[in-house]
């Protein structure tokens, strides 16, 4: 929709940036108005109107349609109009806007469909907008093909209530109507730029650079008007002075007495001279918004791949020297068919292994020779295909978009020869009676095309991934002989060989893992780990690798001890144990092991085990509400007497629990100990986890037993990993998208990347990332800008290509030069998600900010960093790209988005998979589910996805794949191939964290009512809360409602362990800032005191003058479409997904403080988030209103600090596997003694 909200309270009722139309419903047909036979322009217009199916009456309805969003006081339905074109009925003739009057009579023609505010910015990162179905949402839902003639008034300046009959226009019209109406929109655009910077500050006097600064920098203008480049502004002062004018004939109190500001003077008064060097500088200003709006630029490799799934328009291809190869995705021709060997087949034997009787070295079969070239790979070979076992995969197969058009690829298996034997079998003749013959077989890894993975349509036509399955087949099963290169461990994949002749070549480097959504490489000891357990002479990769696994999942039970997923468990051991009950998610059970006992008559083991208590769970659940100011620590066990049996299976991990007085002995500190995941203290004894409080007391050092040889292993381990840590140091990370920087927040506590570098186009939050970050080099500038420059500075460093300036416009110097290719490491970031939410229903297919994945791509492409993280919300996973309709998103290529990035990552040699991950599993206390896609080079292990470590009851959502899969939940202990989504249970050592646990240390205060003060008021008010000013009031001494300035102090000490991690890096003595809301309108305010100070109080609980009747069913109870309007949060629950704009009167969001009468502020809304109280959220804007804009646009838009720290771990566990197997081969004998010769 083409909405610019007015950024001022002091007009509250008013949008003069919304363009409306009112026009008379007729009340029969009207008649075409321009004739089958005209042409041109005429032409398209009567397709338009013969395309009409029906007309709008005053019965027309929408189904989704409701009181519009955000306006207290329209009464009336709005409804958009999209693809239009304005026209006189008379004629047909097409008409500009501006001559639009009552003359004559214009008509409309366009899609109709109601109208909704648009919060797809805020609400993109709500997961309640992700649908669990896959499939493909349509545009066009509610929307109708109509035709509106009458038009009696267009209105750009407010919404007027004296008609029910108002659409607003799209701001995409038709495409025979643009160049009748964008030069309208620039101007119209312009004026209320200008209109809403002076309002935001009366009092200020508004100098033209400071207007350029507001227009630059205005985040809305560059999607606003991206379309317009082409078009100039005609007319500006004549424009802007009729439209001022008209401002102060209906609203006089508030425009007429800024007649006088010089800005407005010398640019709305033409008599008062508008120089011509002023006009030039408007111009300017303008050129300098289209500027900032620039193509995608990608790679040509990422180009070619992107050329079929984007639209072309919006992409730049730039030219990389280095990693090129030509990455082609159209299908092959067809191959010759060779002949197929007889069931009968003539074969010949080679040399027999010396390993194994009737195994031997090759065979030669019609005269073509199968051999083994290594004990890792032989020959591959083309097999007859039959019936699947996985019935789902074979479902697949079947499908159109796993369809090659290739009878090789489509109907035949393909198969790696592992090694050649003969079988005796008994065979039963007619004449002979039965007989023991020996059959030639081959023992074979399968194979599988990408056409029948994830990849489907976009898949490589010549790249086959091995699965983790294997087969002994007949000789006579062979189809023919096929040639597979094997790629290395570095590089791309290579091209497409199309020469228009019969091929047989195919490559393969990666494995592809079913039930993990994976890619990924086998390491060199991997490899060899699974032919080392392999039978001498049979050696198979998979059949190792299933060994390797059957004894992980196995359990070795020995007299006092278990061994299973290589951890072993002994009596005095701290584990987690599944509940008796499952009832998922759920926490673990915490006990210690006390003996290992079999089962009589089963042949099963048992474990019997101490229970151990949450401290967190009594003081939640024990000692009724929670009193202000008690203490919680969730790393705190209660050690009890009380003991249980439990299965051996339901064991599923280790946890580290020591007394605190141990640590102290060993010079470690107990907060260090509990920073580590599955650590924790215990200092206290009950005698079962049901006693009373009262029975608690407190645990001696010498009252917990356990084994101290293990506990020191465990201080020994932790301290090698610190050691290796600082010796080979942090990865360089090049962060993308950088926001004010809660993912580099995250990746940074986890002690294992650096953010060096950031990209981060907005001037706010780049100031934010930078004053919190001031060891990393922030460029302000976009994305695409600084990937070309990059490019051409690395392929002309003598040229010296052209310097980039910042689009901080405050910022004069130059930026400096993008880091080169071997100095990143690591490359981080999230695209913006808008064109992916689940909020936006009107997701257009040629939206340019789709294809900024592509240009995320390029920079891995260009800078081939060792690991590469994508983070996004979970609509991108049901947006299908390569459309025809470029207005809709009804058809393409399904799971579009998800496809391109496995196939552009795997493309440039990388493994890669991905999982949705809920923030709150990690220690953030909010619901946000994020799609989270690893990548890594081949020659490095690929991290895995963290674990859950808190309970969270809703729990995560599986996804289905368009191959008949499921995108499964992260689990401690995965299930062995098991794909059912109930045996994904997710358990959690942790429990959640509440609202109070994040927020319950910070001040207390409400907003001042405007009435006198109640019994109510006065108790609070004797209870020290204090209350300030929330009503939007140009004299007010104070910009914002609650504690400005340089803050003030907290409420409580740190209450837990979430409040201390928030209060680090501060000083005992210092404040906390942000903590204040912005200010609103008279009656909103009234609205938020009145709601009762009860957990999920709504709109439907207010006094009667206060409620919105048209908000609420007969019987009193809200509308379901409005049931978080003024809804107020459970303090013990979670906050709902934080968005970009803090409204209480939204529909989408809970924004009311639990025990507060007001909304929540800056900071708790950051804590929400999980930044630190020292993070910084700066604005490049002084007026007040932007400045909370932008802070609240940064926290809803930033990936939970939590989080991106649970990724920073796991990416941290690979980090110290390699450093310690390289440390381990250094060490080895076998290069001892290479280094001696």
């Amino acid at each position: 929709m083409w909405v610019w909200p007015f950024r001022s309270e002091q007009f509250p009722t008013a949008c003069i940036r919304r363009l409306l139309i009112n026009y008379r419903a007729p009340a029969r047909p009207p008649a075409d108005p321009s004739g089958s036979q005209e042409t041109g322009t005429q032409s398209r217009f009567t397709v338009f109107n013969a395309a009409c199916k029906e007309l709008e009456e005053e019965s027309l309805t929408f189904p989704e349609e409701a009181v519009p969003h955000g306006f207290e006081d329209n009464k009336i339905p709005i409804r958009a109009l999209e693809d239009f074109v304005v026209y006189e009925i008379k004629t047909g003739r097409i008409a500009y806007l501006e001559e639009v009057d009552c003359s004559r009579a214009y008509g409309a023609s366009g899609y109709a469909s109601s109208w909704i505010d648009n919060e797809i910015e805020s609400l993109s990162d709500s997961s309640e907008f992700n649908d669990e179905s896959l499939e493909p949402s349509t545009s066009t839902s509610g929307r109708q093909r109509i035709r509106l003639s009458g038009i009696l008034e267009v209105n750009v300046h407010h919404v007027c209530d004296s008609d029910p009959q108002t659409f607003q226009l799209d701001p995409e019209p038709a495409q025979a109507y643009a160049d009748h109406f964008m030069p309208f929109r620039i101007k119209h655009y312009l004026f209320h730029e200008l209109v809403s910077c002076v309002l935001q500050d009366p009092d200020h006097q508004l100098t033209l650079e400071e207007f350029g600064d507001w227009l630059s920098l205005s985040e809305s203008s560059t999607s606003s008007i991206q379309v317009s480049r082409v078009h100039r502004v005609k007319q500006q002062t004549h424009h802007f002075s009729e439209s001022f004018k008209t401002l102060c004939k209906k609203h006089k109190d508030i425009f007429t007495p800024l007649r006088g500001m010089p800005i407005l003077v010398s640019l709305l008064d033409p008599s008062r001279g508008l120089h011509a060097r002023k006009l030039k500088s408007i111009q300017e200003l303008r050129n300098c918004v289209l500027a900032a709006i620039s193509k995608t630029t990608v790679t040509s490799g990422i180009f070619t791949l992107a050329a079929r799934l984007f639209p072309q328009k919006h992409l730049q291809k730039v030219l990389v020297n280095t990693h090129e190869h030509v990455h082609c995705s159209g299908r092959p021709n067809s191959r010759k068919i060779y002949r197929m060997h007889d069931m009968h087949v003539r074969h010949e034997w080679g040399q027999e292994s010396h390993l194994r009787a009737r195994h031997y070295e090759s065979v030669t079969i019609d005269g073509v020779l199968y051999k083994l070239t290594s004990v890792k790979a032989g020959d591959t070979v083309i097999v007859e295909g039959g019936p699947d076992a996985d019935r789902t995969r074979e479902k697949n197969a079947t499908t159109e978009p796993a369809k090659t058009g290739d009878d090789i690829v489509d109907k035949k298996w393909f198969m790696k020869i592992c090694y050649v034997f003969e079988r005796q079998e008994q065979v039963i003749s007619q004449y002979s009676g039965p007989q023991w013959i020996l059959e030639p077989y081959f023992h074979g890894q399968y194979y599988m095309h990408g056409s029948k993975l994830l990849l489907q349509e976009t898949a490589h036509p010549q790249a086959l991934y091995l699965i983790d399955e294997c087969d002994d087949q007949q000789l006579g099963c062979i189809f023919q002989k096929v040639d597979v290169q094997e790629l290395g461990l570095q590089g791309d994949e290579p091209p497409f060989l199309n020469t228009g002749t019969s091929t047989k070549q195919f490559f393969s480097g990666l494995l592809w893992d079913q039930a993990m959504v994976a890619f990924h490489q086998l390491s060199p000891n991997d490899i060899q780990r699974a032919l080392n357990a392999c039978t001498p002479g049979k050696e198979c990769i998979n059949c190792g690798l299933s060994q390797l696994r059957m004894v992980q999942n196995s359990w070795d039970i020995k007299e006092d001890r278990i061994l299973q997923h290589d951890v072993s468990y002994h009596v005095g051991d701290f584990v987690y144990l599944r509940p008796t009950i499952p009832t998922p998610p759920e926490l673990y059970v915490i006990g210690q092991i006390t003996e290992i006992m079999p089962i009589k008559g089963k042949g099963e083991h048992q474990v019997r085990v101490r229970l151990i208590e949450r401290y967190d769970v009594v003081i939640r659940t024990k000692w009724g509400p929670r009193k202000e100011g008690t203490k919680t620590d969730e790393h705190r066990l209660i050690l009890t007497d009380e003991l249980q049996p439990f299965d051996v299976s339901h064991i599923e991990g280790k946890a580290y629990v020591t007394h605190p007085s141990s640590l102290q002995v060993h010079g470690f500190s107990p907060d260090d100990w509990v920073l580590h995941d599955d650590h924790y203290l215990i200092d206290l004894r009950a005698p079962s986890i049901r006693a009373k409080c009262s029975q608690m007391e407190k645990l001696l050092p010498r009252q917990l037993h356990y084994c101290q040889t293990c506990f020191a292993q465990r201080l020994k381990t932790l301290q090698v990993d610190r050691d290796l840590l600082e010796q080979h140091g942090p990865l360089r990370c090049l962060e993308l998208f950088a926001g004010a920087g809660g993912l580099a927040s995250g990746l940074h506590q986890s002690g294992f990347v650096e953010t060096k570098w950031a990209v981060e186009s907005s001037p706010s939050a780049a100031l934010s990332f930078a004053a919190n970050n001031p060891r990393c080099t922030v460029y302000t500038q976009c994305s695409n800008v600084l990937l070309r420059h990059a490019i051409e500075t690395q392929q002309a460093p003598r040229s010296r290509p052209r310097q980039v300036a910042s689009l901080n416009h405050k910022d004069k110097d130059a930026l400096p030069p993008m880091p080169k290719p071997g100095e990143v490491d690591f490359i981080c970031g999230g695209p913006p998600c808008q064109s992916f939410s689940g909020a936006n229903r009107w997701k257009k297919a040629d939206d340019i900010r789709s294809t900024l994945i592509c240009n995320t791509i390029s920079y891995v492409d260009f800078y081939r960093p060792k690991y590469f993280l994508l983070e996004n919300v979970t609509g991108l996973l049901s947006v299908p790209l390569g459309t025809e309709k470029q207005d809709q998103m009804t058809d393409g290529v399904a799971m579009g988005v998800v496809k391109f990035i496995f196939r552009a990552l795997v493309s440039l040699g990388y493994q890669v998979h991905c999982k949705v991950l809920q923030a709150a599993q990690y220690g953030t206390p909010q619901s946000r589910e994020r799609v989270i896609f690893w990548a890594a080079r081949r020659d490095v292990p690929l991290p895995d996805f963290p674990y859950p470590t808190h309970h969270f009851a809703k729990g995560v959502r599986s996804f289905n794949l368009p191959t008949g899969e499921v995108l499964h939940r992260p689990v401690r202990v995965a299930p062995h191939e098991s794909a059912k989504r109930s045996e994904y249970a997710q358990y959690a050592p942790l429990c959640a964290i509440t609202v109070e646990d994040a927020i319950g240390d910070l001040q207390k205060f409400d907003w001042l009512p405007s009435g006198p003060l109640t019994d109510e008021d006065i108790h609070r008010l004797a209870q020290g809360i204090v209350r300030f000013e929330a009503v939007t009031n140009r004299e007010a001494r104070f910009p914002y409602a609650g504690y400005c300035g340089k803050g003030t102090a907290f409420l409580h000490p740190p209450l837990n362990r979430y409040q201390m991690q928030a209060r680090e890096g501060l000083d005992v003595d210092d404040n906390v800032v942000y903590h204040y809301t912005q200010k609103f309108s008279a009656k909103i305010v009234d609205r938020v005191l009145h709601v009762p100070l009860r957990a999920g109080a709504n709109h439907q609980d207010l006094p009667p003058q206060y409620r919105d009747k048209r908000k609420l069913q007969p019987n009193g109870k809200s509308k379901k479409e409005y049931e978080r309007h003024y809804k107020r949060i459970d303090r013990d629950s979670h906050f709902m997904t934080m968005l970009t704009t803090v409204k209480p009167s939204g529909t989408n969001a809970i924004v009311l403080h639990p025990t507060q009468k007001r909304v929540l502020t800056i900071r708790e809304c950051a804590r929400a988030q999980g930044f630190p109280d020292s993070h910084k959220f700066l604005s490049v804007h002084s007026i007040p209103a932007k400045v909370v804009e932008d802070q609240l646009r940064q926290i809803g838009n930033a990936v939970p600090v939590p989080l991106a720290r649970a990724l920073g771990k796991e990416l941290g566990k690979v980090l110290l596997k390699t450093w310690r197997e390289e440390a381990e081969r250094e060490l080895s004998p076998e290069v001892a003694m290479e280094v001696d010769n």
